[in-house]
Parts: C-alpha cells; sequence; structure tokens
C-alpha cells in the first residue's frame, strides 16, 4: 500500500513524510509485521505528527498504549519494538497515566501495592490514585505516524471508507475488487493544499473561521471527496448573512431557498422573491416546490403575481388499520403478535395475504444501479480510474458519470426498458461495486423487477445522482396473485408489481417523495401511498 501511494501520489508528501514511509517500508519482517498488526488494531487516527507536523487532526482517536508482554504474536517482540523505537516509528517511553488503558484491574492493583497504595475501589478509582506517580513497570509501545499512514491510505484507494485492511481479506479469498486498466489522471486532489484542506474538512478542524467560507468558494467539488460538503455544512451552521448565501450558491451550493428565507428575514423582501423566481429554473422540481412556497408568500406580501408551477400528480392513497404497538424511538404495530417498524409491519402484512415485497428504499435502487451499469463503470474515461483497488469511478452516484457517459448510458437504458435488469446483472461475480448492498438479494430480485420501472428510476438516479434516491417509495411489491389485503381501504391488491410510500399517524409526504410520484405515475408505473392508523 505504501509502495503504490508513494508511485501514485509521492508529489502529496513532504520531505519528511516519504522518509517516514521509507523507513517503514525498509523495515525488517517481524517490525514491519508488528507494526502493521498494531495500526490495525488502533484504527486509523492520529498517531501524532505526520511528517511536517501535519497530522490528520482527530484528538478522538489517539493511538493506544500497549504492554509488550500482552501481545501474543509468533515474533520477536523485544527485537521489533527496539527496532520500531530506533527508527521513530514507535514510543517506548510514554508518561504513565497514559498507559493506563493498557492495564487491567488486576495490574493497577498490583501497581497500588507496589507504592503503599489502598487497593480498593473500581478502575476509576485506581487510576485517579496511581494519576502523577511513576508505576509502570513492565515495557509499553505505542505506534507514531499513524496519521501518516492513513494519508497514504487514502492516497492508495482513493476513498476514505477503504483502509488495507481490506487487502488481508482480498488475500484470503473474501473479497474481489473488479478487473479493470487504471486510467491515471491527478486522482482527487489537484495538489498538497486540496489534499489538506479535505483532512482539516473531514475533522472539522478549521485553521480560522472563514477557511470554510473559502474552501467553499474555491469552486464547485470536482470529486466525491471534495471538502466542499463538509465545508458547506460548516458554513451554514454558522447562519450566515443572505449576502454570504448568495455568494454560496454562486459557487454551486443548493441554498437558494435559504438564501430567499434569510433575504426575508433582513427585510428584503423584493430581493427574496426575485431570488424565488430567478430559481425555479436552476433548481431540482422538489427544490422548486420550496421556493414556490415562499415565493408565493412573498408576492401575496408585495401585492404581486405568482404564475403557480404544474401541479404535480398525486399518489393514490390506501388506507390500513393495524392495532398500535408500545411506543418507542418510533411507533410500532402489531403484526403476527410481534410489535415491529410500520415498514417491517405491511411487508408482513402483504406477506400474510400471499404477496411479496421488499423494504427496498435507497439501497435497492444503487445496488440495481450498480449492477445494471456495472461494464459502464469501468469504462476508459480519462482521470475516472485513477488506481487499482477501485470499486467504481471517481464520478460514481453524480451527475458527471451520465455526462461522461452519456452514449453508453442511454443505450443501456434503453436496452433495459426493453430487456429488463436481469440480463445485465448475470454477469456479476462478486466482486465488490459502489452503491451495491447484498448483491446476490437483488440479483434474485432482478427477474421480477420490470424494465419499464427500472428504467424510470436509474434514468434519473444516473442523470442527477445518487441523490436523487431520497423520496424514493418504501416498499417494492412484487407482482403476483391478485388479493385482499385485510383492514386495507381499498382491499383489493392487483396483480401487477407497485412502489409503495408508507406514513404512519402524523407523517407527511415530502417534496422529493412527491416529485417521485410524479415522475413514476407519468412513467406509467404504479405507485400508491399507504397511509397506516390503528
Amino acid at each position: 500500500m505504501i509502495e503504490g501511494a508513494l508511485v501514485q501520489e509521492g508529489h502529496l508528501f513532504a520531505a519528511g513524510e516519504r522518509v517516514v514511509l521509507e523507513r517503514l517500508r525498509s523495515l525488517d519482517a517481524s517490525a514491519r509485521e508488528l507494526w502493521a498488526r498494531l495500526s490495525l488494531r488502533t484504527g486509523s487516527g492520529d498517531g501524532g505528527p505526520a511528517g511536517e507536523g501535519e497530522g490528520t487532526p482527530e484528538p478522538d482517536r489517539t493511538p493506544p498504549v500497549f504492554r509488550v508482554a500482552s501481545l501474543r504474536y509468533d515474533l520477536d517482540l523485544a527485537g521489533a519494538v527496539a527496532t520500531l523505537a530506533a527508527a521513530g516509528l514507535a514510543h517506548t517511553t510514554i508518561p504513565d497515566d497514559r498507559c493506563a488503558p493498557a492495564f487491567d484491574v488486576p495490574a493497577l492493583r498490583a501497581a497500588c501495592v507496589r507504592l503503599g497504595l489502598p487497593t480498593g475501589g473500581a478502575r476509576a478509582i485506581l487510576v485517579e490514585r496511581l494519576r502523577g506517580r511513576r508505576w509502570v513497570d513492565e515495557p509499553v509501545v505505542m505506534l507514531a505516524h499513524l496519521a501518516l499512514v492513513r494519508r497514504a491510505e487514502l492516497l492508495y484507494f482513493q476513498s476514505p471508507y477503504v483502509d488495507r485492511a481490506t487487502m488481508v481479506v482480498e488475500r484470503i479469498g473474501q473479497l474481489r475488487w473488479p478487473t479493470y486498466v487504471p486510467t491515471g489522471g491527478p486522482g482527487l486532489f489537484r495538489d498538497r493544499a486540496a489534499l489538506r484542506a479535505y483532512e482539516r474538512a473531514r475533522a472539522a478542524a478549521w485553521t480560522d473561521a472563514d477557511e470554510p467560507l473559502r474552501i467553499v468558494l474555491a469552486g464547485r467539488p470536482t470529486a466525491t471527496l471534495a471538502p466542499w460538503r463538509r465545508a458547506l455544512e460548516a458554513v451554514l451552521a454558522t447562519d450566515p448573512a443572505a449576502d454570504v448565501l448568495g455568494l454560496l450558491c454562486a459557487a454551486g451550493a443548493t441554498v437558494r431557498g435559504a438564501w430567499a428565507l434569510r433575504l426575508d428575514r433582513e427585510g428584503r423582501r423584493a430581493e427574496a422573491l426575485h431570488v424565488c423566481r430567478a430559481g425555479l429554473g436552476e433548481v431540482d422540481r422538489a427544490a422548486a416546490i420550496a421556493l414556490e412556497r415562499t415565493g408565493k408568500r412573498l408576492a401575496r406580501a408585495l401585492r404581486q403575481g405568482w404564475a403557480p408551477l404544474a401541479p404535480l400528480r398525486p399518489a393514490p392513497t390506501r388506507r390500513l388499520r393495524l392495532p398500535p404497538g408500545p411506543r418507542g424511538a418510533r411507533p410500532t404495530w402489531i403484526v403476527d403478535g410481534a410489535a415491529i417498524p410500520v415498514e417491517a409491519a405491511v411487508v408482513r402484512v402483504l406477506t400474510g395475504a400471499g404477496r411479496r415485497a421488499s423494504h427496498g428504499e435507497n439501497w435497492l435502487w444503487t445496488s440495481l444501479y450498480a449492477l445494471v451499469f456495472r461494464d459502464l463503470y469501468f469504462l476508459p474515461v480519462a482521470g475516472m480510474l485513477p488506481t487499482a483497488r477501485r470499486d467504481g469511478p471517481l464520478d460514481v452516484g453524480t451527475p458527471g458519470f451520465y455526462t461522461r457517459r452519456r452514449e453508453a448510458i442511454d443505450a443501456r437504458l434503453a436496452a433495459l426498458a426493453t430487456e429488463g435488469p436481469a440480463p445485465f446483472v448475470a454477469s456479476w461475480d462478486g466482486e465488490r461495486l459502489a452503491g451495491l448492498y447484498a448483491g446476490e438479494t437483488v440479483r434474485g430480485w432482478s427477474a421480477a423487477i420490470p424494465g419499464k420501472t427500472a428504467a424510470a428510476v436509474l434514468g434519473r438516479l444516473a442523470r442527477e445522482g445518487w441523490s436523487a434516491a431520497r423520496g424514493l417509495p418504501d416498499l417494492y411489491v412484487f407482482s403476483g396473485v391478485e388479493v385482499r389485503v385485510a383492514g386495507a381501504v381499498p382491499a383489493r391488491l392487483d396483480q401487477g408489481d407497485a412502489l409503495v410510500e408508507i406514513k404512519g399517524p402524523g407523517d407527511s409526504l415530502r417534496d422529493e417523495q412527491r416529485v417521485w410520484h410524479d415522475r413514476l405515475l407519468h412513467e406509467g408505473i404504479v405507485v400508491e401511498l399507504w397511509e397506516v392508523a390503528g
């Protein structure tokens, strides 16, 4: 992993960092194995300065201390620890108070006995009793430069969600990466400054109050790992002024609605109305609905007209009565004697009536997206596959995925509509794919999902990105015999498949859900709203 990171992205490491990484590469077998094993146990938090003192700032994930005597590896442990310490890759002189988490209660009590201190009490009392004293009388070790190795992992895998542990899983045959030819390219970070900005954004460790705003205003994000989104969240958390929201909107942030509301709060009502009117053609339909609500209110206050948007077609409603269960974090409903959440309750009711249904929502469709577009993930698009061991291109799940492969994706959607998804998922052989969850389950269902339905949903996800999956209906009801659903009005359920949105008492449809209903109904796909009540 280190070798690959140095070859692929060596220009993003400082000179001191390259020295440390080369030391890791050149360790003898025992020392290298010990460092690797302990680093996987410690996670990938901040192990102190990375090279030039720029470790990924995650202070809540400092590396633990290990008692050397507690390690059970078939290694020359004393020699390996000494080698790591001599190379500056581990610490063996550690403040006693810092070592306390490595010692169990009997060891802490033994230390109290040696110092003539009382031995009673819980662990916290023993630790407090030893605080400030010299009590550690055995070798301990704490790794250094964990943050630097995490940086190397990020640059090697080009993903914050994958680390070298996946290479171990791969080698024992439990994970398969797709086979493809890397396309090269600059990767996720154009320079070291962008890398550092990402690391600070991920840890929310800003160097000054204005840094998040500068990151957002630097321009639109070009890759899924840009610090842009986290920086935007940090700026919005400060309740910025209207002029700042206007700058964010110009930089590509979807904050037009917040901008209009803030202008209104600042007494700039005419400007707020202009923002609403101008934005209707620049945002997606769900955001336009929210803008329309604000715009109508402002227009009435200013005694001006408002041209309404075309109405959305609502999904037909079915009402289902179920016995309510005990209320906890969320309401439950009693089906077959069990108190279960509303989605699971409706699935069980349908199963009892003789129809198969899945609580799918987003994961069902992003999984189908991965399986249907699997081969298109790895088309030789410049810069989108910068390294090996990726589960998809850099732009997967974004509108750029469609833009860069428009002709191939349009052809696949046309074929999908006529042939259904099954032929396109049949060749999947268990490799890891971005967006894929429960691959075998979804592949098994693929023959039962009509091509028209799959093409309608996947076409929108391809063009707008996975964020458009917000609002997809809760359940997919597979076709089967016509049945009557006890407790439902109307009770008759046709034999065709249907997408079902479920709402309990007090729940209301979100704008994103209403948009999905309209679009699916426009495609001739059955969508229903089921209202569950006691």
